[in-house]
């Protein structure tokens, strides 16, 4: 999809009609997209005004949008600055950002390379999975069958091996570690 500075649509291809039409993971009230789940939302706007006005700002914003409901399948959105190229005023003169959606990699995939990448313990990647999975702190502890002191321990270590302070920074590390696939035909 492609949208302008306010994040008003300007172009869907048939997939961006599809995911629009359903309103699952966004729709575009009043033609403004936004995304359904509020921090998935509160990303998308930032990157897209970014995008339109301070496009070397951007950093990370954008870059992996996680769409998709907790514990079901990862849907993500990557937000593709146009600038002020030629090939913007090819397309589309008032579109200021290219809206990517795609399904998440293999979770289990992410996991085991940024475990390896990392150097984690067999129990701090088991923590890492159930988050990824979409789990609460507290959910994998249960999950894992470990007090919730045990769990934050193991992921606190998982913090200082990574180099992040946040659970969403943490599964953004890890699902930007997957290995490269080809794209469904049905996504083009």
């Amino acid at each position: 999809m492609l949208t302008d500075r306010h994040g008003a649509v300007v172009h869907a291809n048939r997939m961006g009609d599809s995911l629009l039409g359903q309103g699952e993971l966004l729709d575009a009230a009043a033609g403004v997209i936004r995304a359904r789940q509020p921090g998935a939302d509160q990303e998308l706007q930032q990157a897209l005004r970014l995008s339109a006005s301070d496009e070397a700002a951007m950093g990370s914003t954008g870059v992996t949008i996680w769409l998709s409901r907790p514990q079901c399948p990862p849907v993500f959105a990557h937000v593709l600055p146009l600038g002020g190229t030629p090939l913007r005023q090819e397309l589309e003169p008032q579109a200021t950002a290219a809206l990517f959606v795609s399904p998440g990699p293999n979770p289990q995939d992410c996991v085991d390379t940024f475990a390896a990448t990392h150097h984690l313990t067999p129990a701090e990647a088991r923590v890492v999975q159930a988050l990824v999975a979409g789990h609460s702190l507290t959910e994998a502890a249960e999950l894992l069958r470990v007090g919730r002191a045990t769990a934050k321990t193991q992921l606190e270590s998982v913090f200082r091996k990574a180099g992040v302070t946040r659970q969403a920074d943490l599964i953004r590390l890890v699902t930007q570690l997957a290995p490269v696939r080809s794209v469904s035909p049905q996504l083009a």
